[in-house]
């Protein structure tokens, strides 16, 4: 097939996934009569911007809510939200051309649910190659967890959207030595952190993964300039805090105190699991350089054979030990993953919460949460990059210990491409055996895999995902 042709076929497998898409988790929407209390707090701030463009509060809510004798947060009263306002000003505009009503509310999360399958396909393509690209814009699409968070007015898929963007110029900067990429990278980082504090950690993966493997990017100006980019522009909403609380207004957001609390209590454990990362990304880059410059002996092959050994052994822990009773669920194709409308229904999960509510959703997860853990020598910058980036954003919200799946969507897009890139990786590796029978055996697993996978997850979907009937999940 010629380029093309290809691209051609691209489009319409792309525009396909996006219209469908934006139809189901639409009328999902419109359909559904329950909101959560968040949905409301977006809406009726869309509403009072388009009003009065600086009333950016939940004052009149929270009055409406009290005078019913509802118990609410101390920021319901504040006279500034205590999240940056990206997201509720996108959702003005929305209203604004759209219609000023709940129904047009939703336009910017499900807008960005959908926008984050072309760019999956091109971060997947970029990095694996075609086909893991056009699979992995197939499995965004039918992914649950972003199949929920478009249908709720929240910001979650629109912090994702960034983050994936930044990762992907940033890649692209990276891939083709295009400069700008960088900047453009660091505005997305920008809009993702002016929507919540939390999208800075693209940065702190950008840099990390930097300090790790291409120190020498620290010479570029226009990567230095990217990285401070995301502190630029999040100075207008400083000085708009300033200018409404003084200098207490670091004490009057709830979110920079409560992650204040977290670096100072688990700070050795925040110090630990850094250092562990580095070391362990930090011994494979000189193993990798140093493979490179010389031939490779049987030393370093037996060292590189048992180093496999050891993490596949681990890998193989994790799921049958640590996640036992999560991976039964995730091969039971009737279970669906647990969800509430209670506050606090997960406040007493483990760390491994997020990782058992993944391959729950999606037993396509197991492929990609393996390819997480599992030791790579030799693999290209892009593929470090995205699996030390859904790394940094798990472990963030695991430390944050608030466990709710719709925090952790900014991986999703990075742990779907490792999934597609583990798949058909083993698939490739079953096509070069040379024993028929083998072959044929491990083609057909592999194929039953993805099958069951789907199934699952459309079970998941139809039950679950598209009632749009929970919030807690």
């Amino acid at each position: 097939m010629n380029n093309k042709l290809k691209n051609i076929l691209v489009f319409f497998i792309l525009s396909a996934l996006m219209l469908t898409g934006f139809f189901i988790r639409l009328n999902n929407f419109v359909k559904s009569d329950m909101r959560t209390i968040d949905e409301v707090v977006y809406y009726r701030m869309a509403k009072q911007i388009n009003v009065n463009f600086f009333d950016y509060n939940t004052i009149p809510y929270g009055q409406e809510l009290s005078s019913r004798g509802r118990d609410l947060p101390k920021y319901f009263f504040e006279p500034l939200f205590k999240h940056p306002p990206v997201f509720t000003y996108l959702t003005a505009v929305a209203m604004k051309f759209f219609g000023n009503n709940m129904p047009t509310s939703v336009y910017i999360s499900l807008l960005m649910g959908l926008l984050m399958i072309p760019l999956v396909y091109l971060l997947g393509k970029i990095a694996y190659g075609f086909e893991v690209g056009i699979l992995s814009a197939f499995f965004m699409w039918l992914d649950p967890i972003t199949t929920i968070c478009s249908q709720k007015v929240w910001m979650d898929t629109t912090i994702a959207f960034f983050t994936l963007t930044s990762a992907l110029f940033f890649v692209l900067a990276l891939k083709n030595k295009w400069d700008f990429g960088f900047i453009l990278s660091g505005i997305a980082s920008g809009l993702a952190v002016n929507t919540k504090y939390s999208g800075l950690i693209i940065t702190f993966a950008i840099i990390t993964f930097s300090l790790i493997y291409r120190r020498d990017l620290f010479k570029n100006k226009h990567f230095i300039s990217s990285l401070f980019l995301p502190i630029i522009m999040l100075i207008p909403w400083v000085v708009w805090n300033y200018k409404v609380y003084g200098i207490n207004s670091i004490s009057k957001h709830e979110e920079i105190m409560i992650f204040s609390r977290m670096i100072s209590s688990k700070i050795w454990l925040l110090i630990l699991l850094i250092g562990i990362i580095t070391i362990y990304y930090f011994t494979r880059r000189v193993k990798a350089k140093n493979k490179t410059l010389t031939q490779p002996t049987a030393n370093n092959s037996a060292q590189s054979k048992w180093t496999f050994i050891f993490s596949l052994g681990f890998v193989t822990f994790f799921f049958t030990f640590l996640l036992r009773e999560q991976l039964f669920y995730s091969l039971n194709l009737i279970s669906l993953p647990r969800s509430s409308w209670a506050q606090g229904f997960f406040s007493h999960e483990t760390p491994i919460f997020y990782f058992g509510q993944l391959i729950e959703f999606s037993p396509f997860f197991i492929f990609g949460i393996a390819m997480l853990l599992l030791f790579h020598p030799n693999e290209k910058e892009e593929s470090s990059f995205i699996r030390l980036t859904a790394l940094i954003i798990l472990l963030f919200f695991i430390l944050w210990g608030n466990f709710q799946s719709r925090y952790i969507l900014s991986s999703i897009p990075f742990l779907v491409v490792l999934s597609c890139a583990a798949f058909a990786g083993l698939l490739r590796k079953a096509e070069n055996i040379k024993t028929c029978l083998l072959r044929s055996f491990l083609q057909l697993a592999l194929t039953l895999c993805i099958i069951y996978a789907i199934s699952k997850i459309f079970f998941v979907n139809y039950f679950l995902s598209y009632t749009n009937n929970a919030c807690y999940f």
